[in-house]
């Protein structure tokens, strides 16, 4: 049997870890995609309370809910679920698991970026179409809106017959990867204050970036206007964009494999 994978012992230990996500966090993210209800309900009954009639909920309502909630779930899940392995008997336990580090790395992957966003999003369409049907002065569905705006921001960045390179729904999607990844990380690499010292991480990195970044600009680099033309700055924003995606998710996904293999009580 390999050290290293074994599918029946990984189908074995993924269910497992499914289960184990859904007691610790299935009814919450359940709870917080369903953010666009609640904002409606408190809304109405501010709006009986000082108008004596319901009011329109307008799509920006829906829209900044959304928001919320992927930032919260993002953030609060991974932590949620993986937190406890810095504990000494927690994690101690999940040591003892029969499966490689390969194995819970996979795993976790898995449930952070597939799992997870299926269960979110699915609740949100789900929510989004419902309140649609069935509450009054509900100012339509808000996804279609979301998705809308966010290819028409896309569109912007493109010239002729160059386009910017990654959709709406990838964007949004790489982007939730990259969010719940890191958190997941900070969250079995930080013993306490896991989301602070993750942000604080998040702000020390992005400063030596902004530095780093002023350092080249200010460079005599030696370009010429011609070297900025419409479609060349479309195709330099394809290549930084790839580039930087490809760098985050390598750094990230081998930081918590890393600390997966070496972790220890």
């Amino acid at each position: 049997m390999s050290n290293t994978f074994n599918f029946k012992r990984f189908v074995k230990y993924l269910t497992y870890d499914l289960v184990t996500a859904w007691r610790k966090s299935g009814i919450n993210v359940i709870a917080t995609a369903m953010l666009p209800l609640w904002f409606y309900i408190i809304f109405q009954v501010f709006s009986l309370i000082f108008k004596g009639r319901l009011s329109n909920f307008h799509v920006i309502g829906i829209i900044v809910a959304y928001a919320i909630s992927f930032v919260i779930t993002s953030i609060a899940c991974p932590v949620k679920l993986y937190g406890g392995i810095t504990k000494k008997k927690t994690g101690t336990d999940w040591l003892l698991i029969p499966a490689s580090s390969f194995e819970k790395f996979l795993s976790m992957v898995l449930v952070c970026c597939i799992t997870v966003p299926i269960l979110w999003f699915g609740t949100i369409a789900a929510c989004d179409g419902l309140m649609e049907l069935c509450l009054p002065k509900y100012d339509g569905m808000g996804l279609p809106v979301v998705f809308e705006y966010l290819e028409k921001a896309l569109g912007t960045f493109s010239a002729g017959a160059a386009k910017f390179v990654v959709g709406s729904y990838a964007t949004t999607y790489l982007n939730w990867c990259a969010n719940v990844l890191t958190f997941a990380l900070g969250a079995i690499f930080f013993r306490k204050n896991k989301v602070v010292y993750t942000f604080l991480t998040l702000m020390a990195i992005g400063m030596l970036i902004s530095i780093g970044m002023g350092i080249i600009a200010g460079t005599d680099m030696n370009f010429t206007p011609e070297d900025f033309t419409d479609e060349r700055m479309v195709h330099l924003l394809n290549v930084t964009t790839i580039v930087t995606y490809i760098v985050e998710f390598t750094l990230i996904l081998g930081g918590l494999f890393l600390r997966i293999k070496t972790l220890k009580h």
